[in-house]
């Protein structure tokens, strides 16, 4: 029994210990990632913006459903495997340099945007998106940047997108 008691209470300080931690984390953060590509900025262009064919290269995604304009903006929800669902915007396109894709909603998780810039490379292009996000619960904050790091989901979405064109992803900051 003493053990039982010895575990819950050290269940409940490790809870604990990571609310606060999490508590003094900044409520923002700012994450990038670089991907080179072998492809013209139009093709890495077309693919980050056709909303559409994202679960045919997206292995994450189940569906993409398009929304009403919001704003005058493209908007859409997505879909995952797991369930969870996000509803998105673009709120600035300017092809085929820079996209500014919108969080407007994620049931209360997390908040933000990412900017995808699209610049020409040898052979290629290099496309860099950045995170600027904001993650309210503490809990969620700590693993946000201790255990899952807040670049996953860039890399992730960047390894589709090199495999949609055959291609490995190598990361650059």
């Amino acid at each position: 029994m003493r053990w039982v008691v010895l575990g819950i209470l050290f269940l409940v300080t490790m809870v604990f210990a990571i609310f606060a931690a999490g508590a003094m984390l900044p409520l923002g953060h700012v994450a990038s990632r670089k991907l080179k590509l072998n492809q013209p900025p139009e093709a890495v262009w077309q693919a980050i913006s056709n909303h559409s064919d994202d679960p045919k290269w997206r292995s994450d995604l189940k569906t993409v459903e398009r929304l009403p304009d919001q704003n005058g903006h493209p908007a859409w929800q997505e879909t995952y495997k797991d369930g969870m669902k996000l509803l998105l915007e673009d709120s600035e396109a300017v092809p085929p340099q820079k996209l500014v894709r919108r969080v407007r909603d994620s049931g209360n998780m997390f908040s933000g945007q990412w900017t995808f810039e699209i610049t020409p490379g040898a052979g290629g292009s290099i496309l860099e998106i950045t995170e600027r996000g904001e993650v309210p619960n503490p809990f969620f904050r700590f693993v946000s940047r201790f255990i899952m790091g807040h670049t996953k989901s860039i890399e992730q979405y960047m390894t589709a997108l090199a495999g949609k064109f055959g291609e490995k992803a190598e990361f650059g900051k």
